[in-house]
């Protein structure tokens, strides 16, 4: 099975202390990667950047599943300052999609299920 994935057979020693497999390296020994430089550019693992409706839209999603969901959090599932959150929020409440329920203490978001977000 080894040799059909095109892998090196591991190579065996065996002595009286009992027996050694080694396995040959089948990466590229200058991918960072396998180096552990991720100083290089390396655009799979560069974050997205959403446009505003996705990032509302994921508000949106984010708030049904949490509704407790806080600014903090939403900043950092995110990967925006707290400013875009607080207009991303204001846009929602303005045009009826979201709304706050409750006192400071207890309050939760609510999503307007019957607004269209199309």
């Amino acid at each position: 099975m080894i040799e059909k994935e095109g892998n090196p057979l591991p190579k065996y020693t065996v002595d009286k202390s009992g027996i050694m497999v080694m396995f040959e390296s089948i990466f590229d020994k200058n991918d960072p990667i396998n180096t552990g430089d991720y100083t290089k550019n390396d655009p799979v693992n560069d974050p997205v950047k959403l446009t505003a409706k996705e990032r509302r839209d994921k508000i949106i999603s984010l708030m049904l599943v949490n509704y407790k969901i806080t600014r903090l959090e939403l900043t950092k599932i995110l990967n925006v300052s707290d400013a875009t959150i607080k207009r991303d929020i204001e846009k929602l409440k303005k045009e009826g999609f979201i709304y706050r329920d409750g006192s400071d203490k207890s309050e939760k978001w609510l999503v307007n299920k019957t607004k269209n977000r199309m």
